[in-house]
């Protein structure tokens, strides 16, 4: 049994209050601000026999008139369609494959307001990255390598992004105790202090699972720890975002892939979750296996507040020398940084097919001599060589006695058959239809290009 969730909602309103006595303090104990002295506050007697509150007291109620849509307030989007003030987001992903990258690109665009991966803020936003697990100096790493890879300044950053550890900093905002969960007051009321005294805008969390130690598998423990989280976000008039791990297996990842309870799924105003790029998707796109790792997509699995119907999002990894090397003893670092890739369209699709076939032939024939070549094509000016294999005499053959090579061994007579045609595509050769002699019809002769009937 967890304790009552509204414990979590007074700490945190508590914390805010606290927060804004203390700023309020320290701008009142400025040099150059003269303060009244404040009344003396009247004794209160220890039992004044006034009745307590009754409990509805602590519920606010509200009658509802009908004003109108207009006077209805815009939400607050801040960044894409699932930063929005005072929600909470999550980011599902399976572990290394890059949502810690992502939001680090995506903390970089917030903070300078420029597109890096295709959304601008309205304005430049104030964005703390909370690395619940990672040192301070890989989360430093990894901004320095965005950084440079977008050409992104200091300027640029403009004092607008603070950064923690959860190697420096405890960010356990709840604990399994012998009554249920406790909201740990005092490290809600430093978040809170600290947000509010950089009046951040955006707060993103990463790993969740290092914020709480409740029972991940208890969707009330969850839904507890998950409501603190929402009262911060509220409560200080932000955006949220929490990335969580998914359960293991392998398959794709959806708003119901988060390890342990769904609670924190159905807390969320805004899931996204990020999958890998498929072996059927690379083939497509002519991604070479070997690559098919850098390659992920986003979707917006769950958004309430969103419009739906919003396509996948690509990103890719790239390799971002750090220059921190010192010779070949110590060689420097490479980081990884992600940034927006496109799909290509079928017809870019079948362009880079071509065009990397076309380079595979063209090294098929890159060892052959010049002289061998134009051996070649001397034979096939002053012959009746034919450019299909089936015809009589083959070019092949021909190419197979000048270059030493067996047509009998497996596999020759279709590597010398793409030898041809690579010469064909580089503009060596030409095919010719003209009429044979010998079988007094129309055939396809193989000539140099430059003789070509």
């Amino acid at each position: 049994m967890t304790a009552d969730n509204g414990l979590g909602l007074r700490i945190v309103r508590a914390a805010v209050a606290k927060a804004d006595r203390s700023i309020g303090a320290a701008a009142a104990s400025e040099p150059a601000t003269k303060q009244r002295t404040a009344p003396s506050t009247p004794r209160v007697p220890a039992n004044n026999n006034t009745p307590a509150k009754p409990a509805a007291s602590l519920i606010a109620v509200h009658q509802f008139q009908l004003r109108g849509t207009a006077s209805i307030p815009r939400r607050e989007f801040l960044y894409a369609r699932h930063h929005v003030r005072k929600f909470m987001a999550a980011l599902f992903a399976a572990g290394g494959l890059g949502k810690t990258s992502l939001t680090v690109s995506e903390t970089l665009a917030m903070v300078t307001g420029k597109p890096l991966l295709g959304h601008k803020p309205e304005r430049p936003l104030r964005v703390w990255l909370i690395g619940a697990e990672d040192p301070r100096e890989e989360l430093e790493r990894k901004i320095e390598a965005t950084a440079a890879h977008f050409g992104v300044t200091n300027a640029d950053i403009g004092g607008r992004l603070f950064l923690s550890s959860g190697r420096e900093s405890d960010f356990t905002v709840a604990i399994e105790a012998r009554k249920g969960v406790e909201v740990q007051a005092p490290i809600v009321e430093a978040i809170v202090q600290h947000a509010k005294a950089n009046t951040i805008d955006v707060i993103i969390v990463d790993p969740f699972v290092s914020t709480h130690q409740v029972n991940e598998n208890d969707n009330a423990a969850i839904q507890k720890v998950a409501a603190t989280w929402v009262s911060i976000a509220d409560a200080l008039g932000c955006s949220l975002e929490l990335a969580h791990h998914v359960t293991k297996g392998g398959g794709e990842v959806t708003e119901d892939s988060g390890r342990g309870a769904g609670a924190l799924k159905d807390k969320a105003r805004a899931v996204r979750v990020l999958n890998r790029m498929t072996a059927e998707e690379a083939s497509r796109w002519n991604i070479d296996r070997e690559d098919r790792n850098s390659y992920f997509r986003c979707d917006l699995a769950k958004a309430n507040l969103a419009p739906s119907g919003r396509g996948s999002e690509w990103y890719r990894f790239v390799s971002v020398p750090m220059g921190n090397g010192d010779g070949l003893t110590k060689p420097q670092d490479h980081t990884g940084v992600v940034e927006r890739w496109t799909p290509p369209t079928a017809e870019d699709t079948t362009a880079i097919k071509a065009g990397r076939e076309a380079e595979a032939r063209a090294a098929l024939v890159a060892h052959v001599r010049p002289d061998q070549l134009a051996g070649i094509k001397v034979r096939l000016q002053n012959s009746g060589y034919k450019f299909d294999p089936q015809g009589k005499p083959w070019a092949g053959e021909l190419v197979a006695e000048i270059l030493g090579l067996d047509l009998a061994a497996e596999g020759q007579r279709g590597t010398i058959k793409e030898m041809l045609q690579a010469w064909v595509e580089l503009g060596e050769l030409s095919v010719s239809e003209e009429y044979d002699e010998t079988l007094r019809k129309p055939r396809k002769f193989l000539r140099p290009a430059f003789c070509a009937t």
